[in-house]
């Protein structure tokens, strides 16, 4: 009985890590996606928005991803706060 017990609480574990984990790489996709220039379509000129239009949905965009980081790692914080990994993140995400 008591092994099954221990068992179950290590399966638990392992779930909730691997979730961390998946979140950490959510987290560092979001933030590669926000340093990445959007890539400029290879159309004249003459037919592109103008640029303020262009740089105001890029920072749409980045608001989306370090908003989505802040979530995740609010979430994973509060359920593992001994782990510096995902403070690291919540910090960067709130300075962004």
């Amino acid at each position: 009985m008591e092994l099954r017990k221990h068992n179950s609480e290590a399966m638990e574990g392992q779930r909730g890590h691997q979730s961390l984990n998946a979140d950490l790489k959510q987290a560092g996709q979001d933030f590669a996606d926000t340093t990445t220039r959007m890539m400029r379509p290879s159309r004249p000129w003459a037919l592109l928005p103008p640029r303020q239009d262009i740089e105001a949905k890029e920072n749409e965009i980045r608001t989306a991803k370090y908003t989505e980081v802040e979530t995740l790692m609010l979430k994973d914080t509060a359920a593992k706060p001994d782990a510096s990994v995902l403070w690291a993140q919540l910090g960067q995400a709130h300075s962004a």
